[in-house]
């Protein structure tokens, strides 16, 4: 965490409230965030967990190779809850259980968020998926990031999740759709419910990964099998336990990238493991192998798009956006998709995916219209 530099009234101060259930919302708001601190506002990060360890890591990263270029930046941490999934098909109601608490906890993020934006001086409020980090004054411009609203909760309880959801949307100013607009990567998820809706195109960590040198483009010694472990706990472990197996069992040079910072590595005979890579590494690892196993996670579908590969998606039990968004992507690009449960005994056929094309827009772009806004010029007047 940084905080080096004096805060300075003329230039924007950005409080980016990121949700903490697993690292996606982090990697996708992390173009947004460099874009930010390249135009030269202050960046507070409002995060916890694993979300939050990333942000460290990559920003410890980012300030070694560009000492004293960019923005100040500090992390705190905010309120929030830890959802508790299961491991089978009793995710849901466990989930569902859990929604008075999360319930409470949008509303002490509501208060949180007003209390910060006055204490640290906040001009700008981008919230992922953070329902209750709106600021509350009109003046503070706000935004929403999210490509679906709707809570992982059951068929019945969905209409009334959804209507929650829209009402605390409506807070915002803007709703930004990290999607395409002709043809929506995220299909019915991501039409516009509420709120001005902005689609700012995919958004990856990789959009804004510097190249390396040619040398170190590619992996030197390449897996033929890449695992992309994500997703909340006791999932994550079982998916990263599942894939060692399945990898053992097929004999192929594998990785395994598992999604946990801190953890170091462990090697298996063929199947290395590596918790935290830096996301050279994971480029690398992504372009390289022949065949990739991931979640079907919004995030890591985004990162699939901008870098140009195609995976089997293993959708998060209990988590119904994944199993729509895997369905989706089987029915309109090919992918192949796999149960949890079948994940160890699985075997890699060729098959007919293809990787998904999508114009990319530059976050930059849309930060930069967000922070500095052109103002409209006065029509002259002109005396009779």
């Amino acid at each position: 965490m940084s905080g080096a530099a004096t805060r300075q009234t003329d230039r924007p101060h950005v409080l980016f409230a990121i949700l903490d259930w697993g690292m996606g919302h982090a990697t996708r708001t992390w173009p947004l965030i460099i874009a930010a601190r390249r135009l030269g506002a202050d960046i507070t990060i409002a995060t916890r967990g694993t979300a939050g360890q990333w942000i460290d890591a990559r920003m410890a990263e980012w300030d070694s190779a560009h000492p004293g270029a960019l923005a100040p930046w500090r992390r705190i941490e905010k309120p929030g809850v830890t959802i508790q999934y299961a491991r089978g098909a009793g995710t849901l109601l466990r989930i569902a259980a859990q929604m008075p608490g999360y319930l409470a906890s949008v509303s002490a993020e509501r208060r949180w968020t007003r209390a910060t934006v006055a204490s640290r001086g906040i001009t700008h409020v981008f919230s992922d998926n953070c329902y209750g980090c709106s600021p509350g004054r009109p003046e503070i411009p706000s935004v929403l990031l999210s490509h679906q609203l709707r809570l992982p909760v059951p068929a019945l309880l969905r209409p009334l999740a959804r209507a929650q959801v829209r009402r605390w949307a409506r807070t915002f100013d803007a709703i930004w759709v990290p999607d395409a607009t002709g043809s929506p990567l995220a299909g019915p998820l991501s039409h516009a419910v509420s709120a001005p809706t902005h689609y700012v195109g995919p958004l990856s960590r990789f959009q804004v990964l510097e190249p390396e040198a040619a040398s170190d483009a590619l992996d030197p010694d390449p897996p033929v099998l890449l695992g992309l472990v994500s997703g909340p706990e006791p999932q994550r472990s079982d998916m990263e336990a599942a894939l060692r197996a399945c990898f053992q069992r097929d004999g192929r040079p594998a990785l395994i990238l598992a999604g946990r910072p801190g953890g170091g590595e462990r090697r298996d005979g063929h199947v290395l493991t590596v918790h935290d890579a830096d996301d050279h590494r994971f480029r690398r690892a992504v372009l390289s192998a022949q065949h990739i196993v991931c979640r079907s996670g919004y995030s890591t579908l985004l990162d699939l798009v901008v870098l140009g590969r195609t995976a089997t998606l293993v959708p998060t039990i209990g988590q119904p956006e994944q199993e729509d968004l895997a369905h989706l992507w089987q029915r309109q690009h090919g992918w192949p998709t796999l149960r949890a449960k079948d994940i160890a005994d699985h075997t890699f056929p060729d098959h007919s995916a293809q990787p998904v094309s999508c114009d990319l827009s530059d976050p930059t772009t849309h930060m930069q219209r967000w922070l500095f806004p052109v103002q409209p010029t006065a029509s002259p007047t002109h005396d009779d």
